[in-house]
């Protein structure tokens, strides 16, 4: 997909580089970057996204997102002579292009779900939240529609689940960041599966993370157990 396409309807603070290029991925981590991923920089997650460009553009990043800097504040936190003088094992072969936002935590999900031709839009979205009961209600939820010849995808803490294939979700958070929610989606798309119910954490619901954002639901369930 074309990087202006993802950027479709975001808040740009600023761009250099061309927008017409291809995106081949996006990524959050430096680790899973591929040749002509986006590398979005994000702030907090466990340390400054930013300290990760140069490895970022070293795995062949075509373009990075990076938060506009607070005023006052000097340069990005890595500007761009020093990615090019950074200690990368390997330069990129041109220069990235560079996006700037306000807010790349909250740009993460409509970018993922982008990316990913907002799939959640293909399916019924379920979306099970409250204080405790979630898994469980999420469990009994896909297993009624199955019950009624339905073809279900799920998301909970326990497991993930894709039509007929089901397998543990090791990723310790029972709402995985938006780039994992939406390729679940996408699976559960292109497998026929008529609806998707989603274990939908407060906090993977909260603005400040937006885990969920461009999710659709068409019906949502609180649980107060």
């Amino acid at each position: 997909m074309r990087l202006q396409q993802l950027l479709a309807g975001l808040s740009i603070v600023h761009i250099s580089g061309p927008a017409d290029i291809e995106i081949a991925s996006i990524a959050y981590d430096s680790r899973a970057v591929q040749p002509g991923s986006l590398f979005i920089a994000i702030s907090g997650f466990h340390t400054d996204g930013r300290a990760f460009i140069p490895q970022a553009l070293a795995r062949g990043a075509a373009a990075v997102m990076v938060e506009q800097p607070p005023p006052g504040d000097g340069g990005w936190g890595m500007g761009a002579g020093n990615w090019e003088n950074s200690q990368s094992p390997a330069p990129s072969p041109q220069p990235p292009t560079i996006v700037a936002v306000q807010n790349t935590r909250t740009a993460l999900a409509p970018i993922a779900a982008a990316f990913y031709g907002h799939p959640g839009r293909a399916m019924r979205m379920i979306g099970i939240t409250g204080t405790d009961g979630k898994t469980t209600t999420t469990f009994l939820t896909s297993a009624v529609l199955e019950a009624g010849g339905r073809s279900t995808g799920m998301i909970g803490t326990v497991d993930f689940k894709v039509g007929a294939r089901r397998w543990a979700n090791d990723t310790r958070q029972s709402t995985p960041e938006a780039p994992e929610v939406q390729a679940l989606l996408r699976e559960m798309a292109d497998a026929g599966c008529g609806y998707a119910v989603v274990e939908a954490t407060s906090h993977a619901l909260s603005a400040r993370w937006d885990r969920l954002g461009g999710c659709a639901f068409d019906v949502a369930l609180l649980d107060e157990r």
